[in-house]
């Protein structure tokens, strides 16, 4: 997309689903607009800024649509902080601008100010910090990014795809949580360099407190909140001794002590004031220091980091077996497709995180060792397991990781017309017949995925008339789904892992170039139920397959069509809107505002019984596949025909249609030197037995007297007549040249 482009596609439909939208200056961040925050455009409104703003990107005011910024360059804990929000307050579209920096849109009926983290610094010198986007803000939603010179992405679900209802509430007190929670994970040698805002616009000291080294009364406060005031009788009096000890017995630390009681089920009003007057009577005996009172929070905290991460761990990571490898699935909201990462690779990407765990020796001593968290991930009971990877549009298969990700959208009833004057315009050429089948086509991918029909797409055409549209917009019904490719060996090549989740395999520019080695696997492909998976690193294994293909090209040979062809529907798209950037720009419009959810709707209740999706039309496109696809004697039998003449393309010899006792070795001469050099030469014995099934054409093979002695002479048959028989023997609807005559 052009960044003159945004408003255009965007602005209208966004405001139309109940967003407040406001234009963006190029290169910016910033509105257009002055007085924005009162803005409430309509559709008036909205034209007026395409018009007269036409390269502005496009905002969203967050009076009512607040947004979770995460402006932080930590990978790790940015990962971490989408997961908390996604799990404690909903699942929400996430844009990306600068990786690994995104943020997440939600609605609310309270409006609330900003609130805002406190700002660390990094030991990179970034720095790091989350706010809560509100009452008076706006963040952009489509435009291209200032800093990476690329478009802000949506990576799963676009904000167009979702009504401004139908987004996942925020409250006020949930933005303050994330905050906190945010804070509760900042690395120890982060340094604050600004404190943070609450929602009432006033610096937050409650943000602002960080532990500091040492044992004062905050530090022993700290350490006491991590410790449960019901533990045992004899461990809560060595708290207490501990505190009397550090603060050499004053009024505050009774106080610290009295203040952790209370909080417990246990507590006695009084009893600490009592307790606190006979420590320390005892001189000689030996003191309980406040490193008992660490040592007890220190225990805790690493509990609570190893179950909060590895809990974490146990949510987002799968193990899987596959080709007979140990792997394990991410499932990550900002990944494209799936990887499979190796147990080992996982394990050095946490070894900067291992966590503390008590370890007791075989005599009896107890130690603090440190452990990788993926170990600790790999023996939790609840982790999850996979047998294997299965793609199951329809149902699932217990026990194995299924690869579907579901429809992009939802079906909803309604106007499809511009989409079905596109595919009879344009992809039919006008064709009544052509557009029911390539209808169907698509229909029977969307209502039976498991299906195979045994038949692929093949659209030709010149540049600019809109044949790759066809597949783009298809595709963006399951995107996860949909795959493209330019290069043969993505199709038939190894390591073919990404036809395995594939629903529409999108071919662009695709030719043919007669790899003999190469035809026997595409045309598997197109039929076969079953594939050989290739990934990387784990043998092979079998797996459905379930991959339609759809070639695109502007090459007179895509496909190695033969004569008894059933695999390929050959089309020869229409240029009635060759470079018409209106009509697919308007194509487009109708598609982002709510089309797509038609088309599916439309394609998922099209009649199948309508069309025999199996049997591919036999179009003059095919015949001429076909044609291409041919032996070479096939093929230099047809240059003779539409060209009216046996010619030597050596000698300049020619020999006519309806000449009698013609040198039988000249006919030969005449193929093997005007044959194509990509072409496969035969020797003179092999010409003659292909001619076998043209034996109409050349016949009376015969010893005859001729000037130059006796000689094996064939008689040529009259063009019309050997028109015919090539038309009969090839089953091919040629369309001969009218303006030669024998």
């Amino acid at each position: 997309m052009t960044s003159s482009s945004y408003m255009k596609q965007h602005g209208m439909q966004l405001a139309s689903l109940g967003y407040r939208v406001l234009p963006i200056r190029v290169g910016h961040k910033a509105p257009a607009i002055s007085d924005w925050q009162n803005s409430h455009a309509d559709e008036a409104t909205v034209a007026g800024w395409i018009e007269k703003y036409p390269d502005a990107g496009v905002g969203v005011i967050t009076e009512n649509t607040p947004a979770i910024d995460i402006d932080c360059l930590d990978k790790d804990i940015s990962y971490k902080l989408i997961k908390w929000v996604e799990n404690n307050i909903g699942m929400a579209p996430v844009r990306i601008g600068r990786k690994p920096k995104a943020l997440m849109v939600f609605r609310t009926d309270e409006p609330f100010g900003k609130i805002r983290s406190n700002e660390y610094v990094d030991f990179l010198g970034n720095r790091n910090a989350v706010e809560v986007l509100a009452k008076g803000q706006q963040f952009v939603a489509y435009a291209m990014h200032p800093d990476t010179a690329k478009p802000y992405t949506w990576p799963k679900k676009s904000l167009v795809d979702i009504r401004h209802a139908d987004l996942p509430v925020l409250t006020r007190e949930q933005a303050q949580e994330f905050v906190a929670y945010f804070e509760s994970i900042v690395p120890d040698d982060w340094e604050l360099s600004r404190k943070g805002v609450s929602a009432s616009g006033e610096t937050d000291e409650l943000l602002t407190l960080r532990p500091k080294l040492g044992k004062s009364l905050d530090d022993l406060e700290r350490w006491l909140e991590s410790i449960d005031p019901d533990c045992g009788h004899d461990e809560w009096v060595k708290v207490g001794m501990a505190l009397h000890h550090e603060t050499d017995g004053s009024p505050e630390g009774l106080r610290l002590w009295d203040g952790w009681s209370s909080d417990g089920a246990k507590y006695v009003h009084g009893e600490c004031s009592k307790r606190w007057r006979s420590f320390g009577r005892n001189p000689s005996a030996q003191p309980v220091t406040a490193a008992f009172i660490e040592g007890k929070a220190k225990k805790v905290e690493r509990e609570e980091r190893k179950k909060g991460l590895v809990d974490q761990l146990v949510q987002d990571l799968v193990f899987v077996q596959v080709g007979g490898k140990a792997r394990v699935i991410r499932e990550d909201e900002l990944q494209e497709g799936l990887d499979l990462y190796g147990v080992e690779d996982l394990s050095k990407e946490f070894a900067n995180q291992m966590i503390p765990i008590e370890v007791e020796k075989k005599n009896g001593d107890t130690v603090i060792e440190k452990v990788n968290p993926i170990k600790l991930w790999l023996a939790h009971p609840e982790r999850r397991t996979a047998r294997g990877l299965v793609f199951l549009p329809e149902g699932q298969k217990v026990g194995y990781y299924n690869l579907w990700r579901g429809f992009s959208c939802e079906a909803e009833e309604g106007d499809v017309g511009q989409w079905l004057d596109y595919v009879h315009e344009v992809v039919a050429d006008g064709n009544d017949a052509i557009a029911q089948y390539v209808i169907g086509w698509a229909a029977q991918l969307v209502q039976e995925p498991m299906t195979k029909p045994g038949v692929a797409m093949i659209l030709r055409g010149l540049k600019g008339t809109g044949k790759s549209k066809f597949g783009q917009l298809i595709g963006k019904l399951f995107v996860d789904h949909y795959k493209t490719i330019s290069r043969q060996d993505h199709l038939v090549g190894n390591f073919n892992a990404h036809l395995e989740s594939c629903l529409l395999l999108q071919v662009e520019e695709g030719y043919w170039a007669g790899s003999k080695a190469a035809e026997g696997a595409l045309k598997d492909l197109v039929t076969n139920d079953r594939i050989m998976v290739e990934r990387k690193g784990v043998d092979g294994y079998m797996a459905p397959n379930y991959t339609r293909l759809l070639f695109t090209s502007n090459e007179e040979w895509v496909v190695p069509a033969t004569m008894d062809e059933r695999r390929w529907a050959v089309f020869d798209v229409g240029s009635k809107h060759k470079e018409d950037i209106p009509y697919f720009a308007a194509l487009d419009a109708w598609f982002d505002r709510g089309g797509k959810t038609h088309l599916l709707h439309y394609l998922k209740h099209f009649d199948l019984t309508k069309v025999n999706i199996a049997k591919a039309p036999q179009t003059k496109a095919l015949e001429d596949q076909k044609l291409r696809g041919s032996d070479c004697i096939t093929r230099w039998l047809y240059e003779c025909l539409a060209g009216g003449e046996i010619r030597d393309a050596r000698s300049g010899t020619t020999l006519e249609f309806g000449q009698d006792e013609v040198n039988k070795h000249l006919v030969y001469e005449a193929y093997r030197n005007s044959a194509h050099k990509a072409w496969e030469q035969k020797s003179e014995q092999a010409f003659w037995t292909g001619m076998e099934k043209y034996a109409g054409v050349i016949s009376n093979v015969r010893r005859a007297r001729t000037e130059v002695g006796r000689q094996r002479v064939v008689d040529i048959s009259p063009l019309d007549e050997a028109r015919k028989v090539f038309s009969a023997v090839t089953q091919l609807r040629v369309d001969w040249p009218k303006n030669i005559c024998n």
